[in-house]
This record gives C-alpha cells, structure tokens and sequence, in this order.
C-alpha cells in the first residue's frame, strides 16, 4: 500500500510468490512438526499462545505449499494460556454498535459501517461526528458486538499510548482500560491495530487493552488496510458471524460468495 498500486501491478506476482516463500518456511518450522498429532487430533480449530517475537507471526497466513493454513484450521491466538478460545466461538445474537470516522484518507469507512450494521440482526451507528470518546464510554457495557472503523497508532516507545481516532479526539490504550466492554467482540479496522510490544511476554497494545477491559476477543490488523478491501472484507465478516459461524472461521477463506 505504501508503494502505490503501480508498484504492486508491476511486481504483484513476484511478491506475492516471495510472500509465500517466507509464510511456508515458517510453516515448516513452527507447524509441521506437530503436524502429525494435529491431524490424528481431526481437530479444526487452533488456540495458539505466542511468545514475544511470536507474536509477530501470522499463523493464519502460514503457508503448507498448497494454501494457507487458515483454510485447514480455525485459528484464535491467546495472551495467555489461562484465557482459554471463548472468543472463537460462535456469538449469540446480541446488539451491535458500530462506530465509524470517514474522512479524505479512507471515505469507505461510512460504506463499512453501513454494510456492517446491515449484516447483523440488532445493529445501531455511529458515523462521522457522532462517533466520539464519550459515545464508545456511554456504549459499553451493552452491545455483544463492538466494530470501530477509524484511523490507528501504535507507540513503539510506549505502546500503552497507542491510539485510536475518534471523531473528537485520539483515544489511547490506557483509557480503553477504563472501559467495560462486558465481553463483547470487539473489531478495530484500522491499520496496525494489532501491532504490539515485542519485548514484553504479554502482547502489549491495542488489542491487549480491550481484553483487558473486559472483551472477550479482539478482530484485529497487523498491517496497514486498504479502505476498500476492508468494506468488502467486512461485509463477509458480519455475514458469516450472524449466520451463527465462529469469529475465528468467519472469513473469506471460508465463504462461497
């Protein structure tokens, strides 16, 4: 994204063929080993708990020469054995809140608001000017579902100043772990949302903070995020998860649309 989609049509399969190279020997070094036992199991989901540089891994992306591994596996990864996998799992239909902040950079933050809400049975918005500090405080606890489509930061300094852009302000980590999210889902489509501390054991950032407030799993990227693919990726997202799949299978890895 940063490069430009010039760039990226230019060199697009060279990329994408170096991409993989890389996402298959880390296959072969962190999941083929206990591969083995993993398909005598006939299990189909994977908690996961990374250790610092670990949690730089993309294990849903993991490569095993044919196709991703997301597409054998449901795979949730864990800050600490003791959380258990509740946040893979299906939801029950509950409330949603969806809080939206549109601007030149990414305008299809207002379209994944409205597809979102429109996939899931109870949803209410808060687009634009309306998506504030004291909105998101005076939505929780309550939804079953929180969606925040906004612009991100990570602090690499000081990741507990990692934020979150609001209609009226940046809402940083430490203030989300004021909140009470009653174990909601929440979703942060943002770039870098799930970037976090590499030189502690626990994941400090972001998403670390809304599990500590209370959510009972965090739908977060690693990476930057395209306005658009994300609107669409979104869509499928909710579509899934209201048809009664679990969070870590709602995917388009998954879908036949």
């Amino acid at each position: 994204f940063g490069l430009g989609a010039a760039f990226v049509q230019r060199h697009g399969a060279a990329l994408l063929a170096t991409t993989q190279a890389s996402l298959h020997r880390l296959y072969e070094v962190l999941l083929a080993p206990v591969e083995p036992a993993l398909t005598a199991s006939g299990t189909r989901e994977l908690a996961i708990v990374p250790h610092r540089r670990l949690h730089q891994v993309p294990f849903a992306a993991l490569h095993d020469g044919v196709a991703a591994v997301a597409r054998r596996w449901s795979i949730t990864l864990l800050p600490t054995a003791a959380d258990g996998a509740h946040g893979a799992s299906a939801l029950t239909n509950g409330p949603l809140t969806v809080l939206a902040v549109p601007d030149e950079l990414a305008p299809a933050m207002a379209h994944e608001a409205q597809v979102v809400a429109g996939a899931w049975p109870s949803a209410s918005t808060l687009v634009g000017d309306l998506a504030t500090s004291d909105a998101l405080r005076a939505a929780v606890p309550g939804p079953a579902v929180v969606h925040i489509a906004c612009h991100a930061q990570y602090r690499q300094s000081n990741p507990m100043f990692s934020a979150l852009r609001l209609a009226d302000r940046w809402v940083t980590a430490s203030e989300l772990l004021e909140l009470d999210f009653g174990s909601a889902l929440v979703t942060i489509s943002a770039c870098d949302s799930g970037r976090h501390d590499n030189s502690s054991v626990e994941p400090v950032g972001l998403a670390w903070a809304f599990l500590a407030a209370g959510a009972r799993g965090v739908v977060v990227s690693r990476w930057l995020v395209d306005d658009e693919a994300a609107s669409r990726l979104m869509e499928i997202f909710y579509r899934e998860l209201a048809g009664g799949t679990g969070v870590a299978s709602a995917s388009p890895y998954r879908t036949t649309s």
